[in-house]
Formats: structure tokens, sequence, C-alpha cells
């Protein structure tokens, strides 16, 4: 699998405020390849995220809460 960056160079993870900001979505896009093997991967790392994914499919994932700057740093120490 490959997390490509978006043109401004930048990690493709986002925080979204749904219910007039009462729950929080982090989500991961732009996985190209095995994402199966990203979630693996992801949950092994950090295991508490193991019940907060929520779904995914279409190369994107979504995660119950604020965890954007945690998936941002493991993204980097992995050189995407």
């Amino acid at each position: 699998y490959v997390v490509r960056r978006t043109k401004q160079g930048l990690l493709p993870v986002y925080t979204n405020l749904r219910n007039g900001g009462s729950r929080v979505l982090t989500t991961i896009k732009r996985i190209e390849g095995d994402v199966d093997l990203f979630v693996q991967e992801l949950v092994a790392t950090k295991p508490h995220l193991a019940t907060l994914i929520v779904k995914y499919k279409f190369n994107i994932i979504t995660i119950k809460g604020n965890h954007r700057e945690n998936i941002k740093q493991w993204l980097a120490e992995k050189d995407f």
C-alpha cells in the first residue's frame, strides 16, 4: 500500500466535525493498494484504534475521535 500526499505535499489525514461538533471523525484518504494491510499495520502499532474504526472502503478509512496528529506522525515515521 501507498499513501499519496496531496498536491501541496501534505499527508491526507483530516478531522471532520459532525452533529454540530459533538461527533469528531478522523479520515485517512488517498490510500492505494492493500487497504486491509494498511489497517492491520495501523492497529498493530496503535491497538486502541481497533474498536474505533468506523469503516474503510473506497480507499478511505474513517475513525471515531480526533487522531489526526497521531496518525500523521505514524505515516511520517513510515516515510510516506
